[in-house]
C-alpha cells in the first residue's frame, strides 16, 4: 500500500496526466504501475504460533517448485531478516543445486553458525492455493535450521 501512495504522490506532481492505456483502464498512472492493483487485491493469509507467549512467529503454507516437482512446505516469516534461507535437505529433496559459499549467520540471540558448504540457490513458491509462481533468487541452504515449528 505505500507504494501505491508513492505512485500517487509522483503522478500529482506530473504536469502532463496521461490515462492508463491497459485494459480501457482511465486511471492516470504509467501503465507498469498496474501491480499495484494485484498486490491490493491479494489474499494472504498467516497463522500466528507462540511457542513462548512473548515471541509470536508468523508461518504460512506454501507451494515450491524445483526440478523434482512441486512440494508443499510450511515457510517461517520473519520480517526481520535479511537473508533466504532452506535447509539442505529440503532443497536436496526438490532437486535446488547451486555454488558453494561460506555462510555466517546469527541465530536465536547472540548464536553465530558458520556454513562452509552452503549453496545458492533459486526457486519458485506459490502460495497454497494459488498457480501463480514466484522467483526466489540468492536462497542459503542451511544444514539444520532447526525451526520451532
Amino acid at each position: 500500500m505505500h507504494t501505491a501512495a508513492v505512485y500517487v504522490n509522483i503522478m500529482e506532481n506530473v504536469k502532463q496526466k496521461k490515462p492508463c492505456d491497459v485494459n480501457n483502464c482511465e486511471r492516470f498512472r504509467h501503465s507498469s504501475l498496474r501491480k499495484t492493483d494485484i498486490l491490493r487485491n491479494t489474499e494472504v493469509t498467516t497463522h500466528v504460533k507462540e511457542i513462548h507467549p512473548n515471541i509470536p512467529l508468523k508461518i504460512l503454507p506454501i507451494k515450491i517448485r524445483g526440478p523434482n516437482g512441486t512440494f508443499d512446505v510450511t515457510a517461517l516469516l520473519d520480517e526481520g531478516s535479511t537473508a533466504t534461507l532452506i535447509e539442505s535437505d529440503t532443497a536436496t529433496k526438490i532437486g535446488l543445486y547451486g555454488p558453494t559459499s561460506p555462510f555466517c549467520y546469527k541465530w536465536k540471540g547472540e548464536v553465530y553458525h558458520f556454513e562452509d558448504d552452503s549453496q545458492i540457490v533459486e526457486t519458485e513458491i506459490a502460495g497454497k492455493n494459488n498457480t501463480s509462481f514466484y522467483k526466489l533468487r540468492n536462497i542459503r541452504t542451511i544444514k539444520n535450521l532447526d525451526l520451532p515449528v
